[in-house]
């Protein structure tokens, strides 16, 4: 079973020791968080060690390296640990921006993190911030926005159904067709975007008839086959939440 063992441990014990060591040496920084799988303990033979170092928004560090910058190395045990480096007021921003998407990643990273160092209460509140957003759900979705949403996809359909004797160009054009009509999926739910690895399993346990049509289009081993697999998923959303998506488009703001 995937997970980290007691020499995996002490890996990221003496890793962690590291990062914290540096991180305390660092002018106007505020903590360290471990993130990701790591944290989560959940770890595969090729996951990372993830820290993310937190700054104070008025630290004089040189731009753009304080809000996202990167060190990463690989350590004596083989595995690739990364460093990333924030400040608070980016990291907020940024998180905020990704919420009115309907994607909480971010603050699912926040939420699951374990606090290795913090130089006064904002790093706990951080987390705890965090964790009230990844509960609660994500803002409904404007009703010009789902417009915009159904008259993009159908587009997009289009373009596919012009391209359909050239299967490696429907290929290139279907998958983030595919990718575009399960965000609308989630957006529409109210449910936040997960990670890709786990939007299969998290689409079946809401809505069955939706996973059936995507499995189909990832079977599909056709042009057409994967046409027909996006026109039903189209279909199958136009039912399930009353959309139309053959229709034209004006903006209203």
């Amino acid at each position: 079973m995937p997970g980290i063992e007691m020499e995996e441990e002490r890996s990221l014990e003496r890793v962690a020791a590291e990062v914290v060591a540096g991180a305390r040496e660092l002018p106007g920084a505020k903590g360290v968080l471990l993130v990701g799988s790591a944290a989560t303990r959940t770890t595969t033979p090729n996951s990372d060690y993830d820290f993310l170092v937190m700054i104070d928004d008025n630290a004089p560090w040189p731009m753009p390296f304080r809000d996202g910058g990167r060190r990463a190395w690989i350590d004596e045990g083989g595995r690739q640990v990364e460093v990333a480096y924030n400040t608070m007021g980016r990291m907020r921003r940024r998180s905020a921006e990704e919420e009115a998407t309907g994607s909480c990643l971010r603050r699912d990273g926040l939420a699951n993190a374990r606090v290795l160092w913090a130089a006064d209460d904002d790093m706990q509140a951080l987390v705890a911030e965090s964790q009230a957003v990844v509960a609660a759900a994500p803002p409904p979705m404007e009703s010009q926005d789902v417009l915009w949403e159904c008259y993009d996809l159908w587009n997009q359909l289009k373009d596919i159904e012009d391209r359909l004797t050239d299967r490696r160009v429907v290929q290139i054009l279907a998958g983030p067709t595919f990718a575009q009509f399960l965000r609308f999926f989630f957006r529409l739910e109210r449910r936040w975007q997960p990670r890709p690895r786990d939007i299969l399993r998290t689409v079946a346990g809401i809505d069955r008839g939706c996973h059936e049509r995507c499995v189909e289009f990832l079977d599909a081993g056709s042009a057409q086959a994967q046409y027909d697999a996006l026109e039903r998923v189209a279909s199958y959303l136009s039912y399930r939440f009353g959309l139309t998506f053959e229709a034209g488009y004006t903006s209203s703001r």
